[in-house]
């Protein structure tokens, strides 16, 4: 399955297992650090994600760190 899809499905729980699958399988992320309260977070080799329902999003800091320090400020999907 597609991300895209994915972002179409409307059970949030069914969803979630879905992106896990993905980002595990497709993307070969390290580690899925955290998927409660509709709250992902994922180290992958290369960055740190945060997203809040499949949407880039951290209210405290950076929704992205790149290993090279750079830093992507998103809240609910805007940068």
């Amino acid at each position: 399955m597609k991300y895209d899809d994915i972002m179409k499905i409307k059970d949030i729980h069914e969803k979630n297992k879905s992106l896990k699958d993905f980002y595990l399988n497709e993307i070969n992320i390290l580690s899925w650090l955290d998927n409660t309260n509709n709250i992902q977070k994922i180290l992958f080799k290369d960055r740190f994600e945060i997203k809040k329902n499949g949407l880039y999003h951290n209210l405290t800091g950076p929704a992205i760190k790149w290993r090279n320090g750079v830093e992507d400020y998103w809240i609910h999907g805007t940068y």
